[in-house]
């Protein structure tokens, strides 16, 4: 709706009225005289400005396209190569450098390691083993060649006299508890050797074992349960009486360490302390 000016009195009327409303003239009359005129004059409202549209996006980059700025050419010079070539070979060469200088010299110094212990050896021109206990342990029995063989049997009050003597130190006779840390530190079982029967203690920590023949036990100078059983002096006296002292006893179905008296004869296994 636009406003125009009623050239009889004046007054502005509305382009979409009928008549002036101050002098009556008809707007169609009013319109016809005004036809032609400047369009400012007919009205001082300017038309409504219609909204601008939003800018339009700029096209995506082609990427077949030089990105790089204008006069910088279409191709990469031979000098930029050069650059590039030479930086990653000395990359790499510092890299190939530190690793050589690290196995040159490495941080921290190799720990030596200790020698294994030998498992059996020999003290004078006896054989001993190691089962992993406190003390080696003599593959014969005192007097034998063989660990099959029964050797010679011994009342206790010589027995251990008669062990250094033929021996010599630091061979003696195992005590009590040695013969219970063989007990309790080995697996046993009756077994044969040659024909002869008896029982193999093997360690627990390293797997060696030891034969101790059923070579039985002398009487009044007669030799009994020979095949059947074994009995191995100690060196520990029984303190609740004078004429007693522990033993090992092996049989079929037991192994123990028990009290005898000392007029027995019996084996003696002997055993050496820890050797260097």
């Amino acid at each position: 709706m636009a406003l125009v000016k009623c050239p009889k009195c004046g007054t502005l009327v509305s382009d979409k009225g009928t008549t002036c409303p101050v002098c009556g003239a008809a707007v169609s009359e009013i319109l016809a005289k005004l036809n032609g005129t400047d369009v400012s004059q007919e009205s001082p409202v300017a038309p409504p400005v219609p909204a601008s549209a939003p800018p339009t996006p700029p096209p995506p980059p082609d990427p077949a396209q030089d990105l790089r700025p204008s006069g910088s050419g279409s191709r990469t010079k031979p000098w930029m190569f050069f650059l590039i070539f030479w930086g990653a070979m000395l990359v790499v060469g510092g890299i190939i450098l530190a690793l050589v200088v690290l196995l040159k010299n490495p941080s921290a110094p190799e720990t030596p390691q200790p020698e294994p212990c030998p498992l059996s050896g020999f003290v004078g021109s006896f054989e001993w083993v190691d089962l992993g206990l406190s003390v080696k342990w003599a593959t014969c029995n005192l007097g034998a060649a063989k660990p099959e063989e029964c050797g010679d049997y011994y009342m206790w009050n010589w027995a251990d006299g008669a062990c250094q003597e033929r021996m010599g130190r630091p061979w003696r006779m195992p005590t009590r508890d040695e013969f219970q840390e063989l007990i309790s530190c080995c697996d046993y079982m009756q077994t044969s050797l040659n024909g002869v029967p008896g029982v193999q203690f093997r360690s627990r920590t390293n797997g060696q074992a030891i034969f101790l023949p059923f070579a039985g036990h002398q009487k009044d100078m007669i030799l009994d349960g020979v095949y059947k059983y074994g009995d191995y002096w100690s060196s520990t006296p029984d303190a609740r009486s004078s004429q007693k002292s522990w033993r090992l006893t092996i049989g079929s179905t037991t192994v123990r360490v028990y009290h005898a008296g000392w007029y027995y004869g019996c084996s003696i296994r002997p055993v050496c302390d820890v050797v260097n």
